[in-house]
């Protein structure tokens, strides 16, 4: 049996199949791992017979699968996840009781421009050290890793398509069969496998915190190619297991030598098909793992997590979870699936804890007492709406409103909202005078954690949280006062204010290399930073921040990001400081045409302690370049090739190739049709879809803005569709018509 449809961003079908076999960043940094190389887990799960083992003792587990790690598209198009994003699924996770996750974008990842290996033999260094961030957060909650290498779908993060689209070959099934592609994959896992941790300094194939290498998700090779893969990952790695990807394997599998574990995905969850792979593979010697299920359909979810629990599995992992968005409320992803915790609904919640108690079961422990929330943070409040990020084991929320930042405090809001509800709107705010907010978090049993940061009405983060106190400095940018230290091209910009919401002092660069500035404040909590980009060139990317606690020793951190608008257009950024902070790096991009582009308009940062007195560094001589308002983008020659890449019953995924086919360059685009059979667009990756009736408009991301004549981007989406699914038939890029490829 095996489930051959993908699950990704779309409705997943609930009929099983079943089948008659018996079942390089551009900024070089310091070293930014520890002096001593150690993971945060010890001991590798190991296999005797049909059991795992982990310290001689048995080991068996739950969790889930969260798919995203290393990258996302549920948030504003495809990008690396912020580490709050990261975090906050893994203390979900955790505060479930799990101790394994399965991550598809920690192996699974070709084809794309922020993907480990975009083009055949080019690896990207930033790519790896976002994977590096989520398996080290992994390891420190104490969860292992099962990290499949390729996918046998056509998702925003590749799959086994690639390979043999990079050497020319049609028939991706060439991918089992061609030995140079064989070759090829071989040197994406070779590189995945040797890379050292930049956070831990441990390389992949020797890290504790991954259980088992997956041979790909839901392929369907020969048993020849399994074997050879098998065999090529434990001739580099003698420490993990290796898992076969072939959801729903044929008895001839079970006697691949290299082999440990073997899975099957159940969509809907079937009790029967448990007994039969755990009975069928186990008799083998092996072991059995139920690598996928939908948790709320198919056999009733208290019988098939029992049935796991009393047959010989060795543990499971559902699908899935999503966190707490940056800003306020959930990421959303709409396949049926989607697993919030506490709960959306009623039967979320019930189910959510069925999960959580048989985690502890198969771990032979007793269910513990719900964890403290952590301290959420406030992230706007616009006139009476009060936004926040959300609490990992958060269930209910408290407002409390002040005309004092220190109180006495009013509770405006007694555990009367929860994430699905913000923002919350306070109907008794004063008409006058100062207010100030914060909010905090109770459990599912009553228990609060920390208070939020406090939030100024009209003026922002003015710091706490906690117990209250602490520092907030907001860096203005009229000097270098407030910088502890900085490059030699930074000076400021005081023109044309008009174009930068009336900021009348910006940080911006004399030469378009990559210059940097540091923030110092002892214990710092927050730091946020609000920038402006010119929209004459698009495709700039953003800025990059990092972390340090001793000015030496530097790790890279993924800032929320939120685009403000405007003339200039206002990126805002939000670092989810890692605790022990005690600076803050900014590095501007280095592929602006001109060097006042972008521009630094104020930081805020808040922490414990003191900033220190910066080493004062000899303002750079100001001739400042007026800053040019927008130029239109004109259109261009284009073609269109549009494809159905898979289809099920109600839905489909989709892949569009945009080609310039004029002489100039594209600069920023947006591409509109119209779909002719109702289709509806459920979500997309590669660029910004919305869709109003039948039309569709994509604006392109902030990576692949720039089309080069005779060059092309492609596009996805996953649609649903009742009925007959006609092509569009005709196409406009920035306004002008494109030829339609057939």
């Amino acid at each position: 049996m095996r489930r051959s449809t993908p699950r990704f961003t779309r409705v997943l079908a609930v009929g099983m199949i079943l089948f008659t076999a018996m079942l390089s960043l551009f900024f070089v940094i310091p070293s930014t791992h520890n002096s001593t190389a150690q993971a945060a887990v010890s001991g590798f799960v190991t296999r005797s017979g049909s059991q795992l083992k982990l310290n001689g003792n048995n080991f068996r587990f739950a969790g889930s699968n969260i798919y995203w790690l290393g990258l996302d598209e549920n948030v504003g198009g495809v990008n690396y996840p912020t580490q709050f994003r990261v975090d906050d699924a893994l203390d979900t996770a955790k505060e479930m009781g799990a101790n394994v996750v399965r991550s598809h974008t920690l192996g699974i990842s070709t084809g794309c421009s922020l993907c480990v290996e975009p083009s055949l033999g080019v690896f990207n260094q930033t790519a790896l050290q976002h994977m590096d961030y989520a398996i080290k957060a992994a390891g420190d909650r104490g969860i292992r890793l099962v990290i499949p290498f390729t996918d046998n779908y056509h998702y925003f993060h590749g799959g086994k398509h690639n390979f043999t689209d990079w050497r020319g070959i049609s028939d991706e099934n060439q991918f089992y069969t061609n030995s140079t592609v064989i070759g090829d994959f071989e040197q994406y896992i070779s590189t995945l496998l040797n890379h050292v941790n930049t956070y831990t300094g441990v390389a992949w194939k020797d890290d504790p915190t991954v259980m088992a290498w997956e041979t790909g998700n839901e392929i369907i090779p020969p048993d020849n190619w399994t074997e050879t893969i098998a065999a090529y990952i434990k001739g580099i790695d003698h420490n993990h297991l290796v898992l076969d990807g072939h959801s729903g394997p044929a008895s001839s599998e079970y006697s691949l030598p290299d082999v440990d574990m073997y899975t099957m995905h159940y969509y809907p969850m079937s009790v029967s098909w448990v007994q039969s792979y755990a009975q069928a593979v186990s008799a083998a010697g092996k072991v059995f793992y139920v690598g996928e299920y939908g948790w709320n359909s198919g056999d009733p979810l208290n019988t098939f997590l029992s049935t796991i629990e009393n047959s010989n599995t060795a543990g499971d992992t559902f699908w899935s979870i999503f966190p707490h968005a940056d800003n306020y409320g959930y990421v959303q992803h709409n396949d049926g699936y989607t697993m919030h915790y506490p709960g959306d609904d009623s039967t979320m919640r019930s189910d959510a804890q069925l999960l959580r108690t048989h985690a502890y079961k198969m771990q032979g422990k007793s269910v513990p007492a719900d964890a403290v929330p952590p301290a959420p943070l406030i992230t706007s409040v616009s006139g009476n709406q009060i936004a926040w990020r959300g609490s990992a084991g958060g269930d209910t929320y408290s407002i409390e409103r002040a005309s004092n930042s220190n109180g006495p405090w009013t509770v405006v809001c007694n555990r009367c909202v929860t994430d699905n509800n913000a923002p919350w709107t306070d109907s008794s705010q004063p008409g006058s005078g100062q207010i100030f907010y914060r909010v905090r978090a109770y459990n599912l049993s009553g228990v609060s954690g920390a208070y939020s940061q406090t939030w100024q009405v009209g003026v922002g983060n003015i710091g706490g949280g906690g117990n209250g106190g602490g520092t907030t400095v907001v860096d203005n940018l009229n000097d270098f006062s407030n910088i502890a230290s900085h490059s030699a091209n930074l000076t400021f910009d005081s023109t044309n204010t008009q174009y930068f919401n009336n900021d009348t002092s910006r940080l911006t660069r004399s030469a378009t290399s990559a210059e940097w500035a540091v923030w110092k404040l002892t214990g710092m909590t927050s730091f946020q930073a609000d920038t402006y980009y010119w929209p004459g060139q698009t495709g700039v990317s953003d800025f990059q921040f990092y972390t340090s606690a001793d000015n030496q020793t530097y790790t890279p951190v993924t800032p929320q990001t939120s685009n403000l608008g405007g003339n200039w257009t206002h990126i805002q950024y939000i670092v989810s400081v890692p605790t022990g902070t005690n600076y803050v790096k900014m590095v501007f991009p280095t592929n602006a045409t001109n060097a006042w582009d972008p521009q630094i308009a104020q930081v805020t940062y808040s922490g414990s302690g003191s900033s220190g007195t910066p080493t004062p560094t000899p303002t750079p001589t100001n001739t400042p370049t007026p800053t040019p308002t927008s130029t239109p983008v004109t259109g261009n020659s284009c073609s269109v090739a549009y494809s159905i890449t898979n289809q099920w019953s109600g839905g489909f995924n989709g892949n569009i190739d945009i080609t310039n086919t004029g002489s100039s360059i594209i600069n920023g685009w947006t591409l509109v049709f119209s779909f002719p059979s109702g289709q509806q667009v459920t979500s997309g990756w590669n660029g910004t879809f919305t869709q109003q009736g039948a039309q569709v408009t994509v604006t392109n991301a902030s990576y692949n803005g720039t089309i080069n004549a005779g060059a092309k981007t492609s596009i996805g989406f996953s649609a649903n569709v009742s009925g007959s699914n006609n092509n569009p038939t005709t196409f406009t890029l920035n306004g002008t018509s494109c030829q339609v490829a057939s």
